[in-house]
């Protein structure tokens, strides 16, 4: 009888702390958790609240979130931040991923390079001390030099 009972609270202890990470949608699970089918009747149904994928895991693209179903993602989450999920080795086939060679792994930094822009040194404009002509050649006249920068 002690068994019995001892069997019977295991399980329903069981049922309690499993139920906390069921989900049917992804808005029922944690930040840092996604909502994942197994099965197609896990994405028609409850899925599981499952951590989002580290370094080195399967992984599943963002954009793989199946949104009919509540926004579950089959079989894998996404990966945490700061990593993306690309494949690993071997070769596509016509634009074709093969899922199961998707890892997570670490966003790639790009370094700037150092830029170095030179300059040319200005000319300096010759200023001419005196305007020995006018525009049509002949020498200039007092009204000539009115609102000019350089001396006439």
């Amino acid at each position: 009888m002690n068994l019995l009972f001892g069997i019977t609270c295991l399980t329903a202890c069981l049922a309690v702390v499993a139920s906390k990470y069921f989900c049917t949608t992804a808005e029922d699970c944690k930040d840092g958790e996604c909502c994942v089918a197994w099965s197609s009747v896990d994405l028609v149904k409850k899925g599981y609240c499952m951590k989002l994928e580290r370094r080195g895991s399967r992984c599943n693209k963002v954009e793989a979130k199946v949104e009919y179903y509540g926004g579950k993602y089959v079989h894998y989450c996404p990966c945490a931040e700061g990593l993306v999920c690309e494949p690993k080795g071997g070769k596509d086939y016509k634009g074709f991923v093969d899922s199961s060679r998707l890892r997570c792994r670490q966003i790639p930094t790009t370094v700037d390079p150092d830029v170095t822009t030179v300059t040319e040194p200005e000319e300096e404009a010759t200023i001419p001390t005196v305007i020995a002509e006018g525009p049509g050649g002949e020498p200039p006249r007092d009204d000539d030099c009115e609102n000019w920068e350089y001396p006439c």
